[in-house]
């Protein structure tokens, strides 16, 4: 969506659903729509495991604030679209392209973090494909989890396919929080089948009675920047040993490493000792969860991470 058309005041975009409809084509609206909407209706909305209306409230207000990058609805089903914010690359060596997601319960132009992200890396080669993450009412219960769970990784799949639709060969995943602990179970599973996934950048990541994020970093062989903040959440200091560790016994990772300027042999050692070459964990000082006095750093720490390690080197 372009800001003409946000701007044009024939153009309205009701909070149900994420669709748009001008205001004098609803009466033409036809049965089957129609239907179609009374069954979305009856359906007990939480059972989705997410608040679509709060979602799409939030979005509605959200389309009149963002001032840079493009809005897109992503998804092929009307019911699941959701909202994502595309930056193109503006340098002249396009690197790739990064989808970021926060939160949930967040959004995708969301101040700390996402916001410096998605509108400083392009400055540097990486088009942005910010993406809502799921909103609920309640989500802190497991079963809210576990459906937020499925969805975010729906939503990736989606973000995945857009950018590839774009030609961009190199894509890095950014994900916050508990997003960045579904990332993990979504770039596990999926890397053989998404190739084009080159990179990982996991913020205050952690291990959760749902998934076991140190487990997951066993399991991925691209590059990872593991990066949180010294006054983190508890969980997320409490497990960063553990997300080292494991990437430390990935030892699977060994068909895929840089070339090490020696001998095959003593390069088998090494691998088998460190584990993953292109795992980094980091610690940013002076700072919280959120990363408040401290985006500027963040920013640029990650934007020179992917640099040299954004990009596929197989």
């Amino acid at each position: 969506m372009s800001h003409s058309d946000r701007h044009n005041k024939d153009f309205f975009t009701p909070p149900l659903f994420g669709f748009s409809i001008l205001p004098h084509k609803i009466l033409l609206m036809n049965i089957t729509n129609f239907v179609w909407i009374l069954t979305i209706l009856i359906i007990p909305l939480n059972c989705l495991g997410y608040d679509l209306f709060l979602e799409n409230e939030n979005n509605v207000k959200l389309q009149k604030l963002i001032k840079k990058g493009d809005i897109v609805w992503l998804g092929s089903n009307p019911a699941e679209k959701f909202m994502g914010i595309f930056s193109r690359a503006i340098s002249t060596s396009i690197k790739g392209g990064c989808i970021i997601m926060g939160e949930p319960n967040q959004h995708p132009n969301w101040k700390t973090v996402v916001y410096p992200l998605r509108t400083e890396l392009p400055k540097f080669g990486w088009a942005t494909l910010s993406i809502q993450p799921p909103m609920s009412s309640s989500p802190n219960s497991m079963e809210e989890k576990k459906s937020i769970a499925e969805l975010v990784q729906k939503r990736l799949d989606t973000a995945h396919d857009y950018l590839t639709q774009k030609k961009l060969q190199n894509i890095c995943i950014i994900s916050h929080g508990q997003s960045a602990n579904i990332a993990t179970s979504y770039i596990s599973s999926r890397q053989k089948n998404k190739s084009s996934i080159t990179a990982a950048v996991l913020i205050s990541s952690y291990d959760d009675k749902l998934r076991s994020t140190s487990q997951n970093i066993e399991k991925i062989d691209i590059n990872i920047l593991d990066i949180y903040a010294e006054n983190d959440w508890k969980s997320v200091i409490e497990s960063s040993q553990r997300r080292a560790t494991a990437a430390k016994l990935a030892a699977t990772l060994m068909r895929r490493q840089p070339p090490i300027p020696f001998s095959t042999k003593a390069q088998e050692i090494t691998i088998q000792k460190i584990g993953n070459l292109r795992y980094r964990q980091k610690m940013i000082n002076g700072t919280n969860h959120q990363f408040i006095a401290q985006q500027d750093y963040l920013v640029k720490y990650i934007r020179g991470w992917l640099a040299n390690y954004g990009t596929d080197f197989r």
